[in-house]
């Protein structure tokens, strides 16, 4: 069964994409930004623009665990500064072959 706080979330989330000023939709408060990042059902490509966005420790750590981040995202995560966010990258189940294999090591030598 679908929760209804889920689809309630989503279908404000593409309410505030519509916007022609995204500048609206990034300036809401940080509760809805991280709530966006860590629901599952949150698709990848809100979840990049999210990124994209000078997000915060806490929506950038919901994104490295949310199921639906894209391998492409979290390439973009592994190039941070914070352990904790590289720890969750790499453990992350799309995490994944040879390419994620060399950027794991740079990430080890770098912390």
């Amino acid at each position: 069964m679908e929760n209804q706080n889920d689809k309630a979330l989503s279908e404000y989330l593409m309410v505030l994409m519509k916007w022609d000023n995204t500048y609206n939709y990034f300036s809401c408060k940080s509760g809805l930004k991280e709530s966006v990042a860590e629901n599952p059902k949150t698709p990848s490509d809100i979840l990049d623009l999210l990124i994209e966005e000078s997000a915060t420790y806490q929506v950038k750590m919901r994104i490295a665990r949310n199921p639906n981040t894209s391998l492409e995202i979290l390439f973009k995560l592994s190039k941070t500064k914070s352990r904790d966010i590289a720890n969750r990258v790499i453990h992350h189940p799309k995490w994944k072959g040879p390419e994620c294999e060399e950027r794991t090591e740079e990430m080890c030598k770098k912390f």
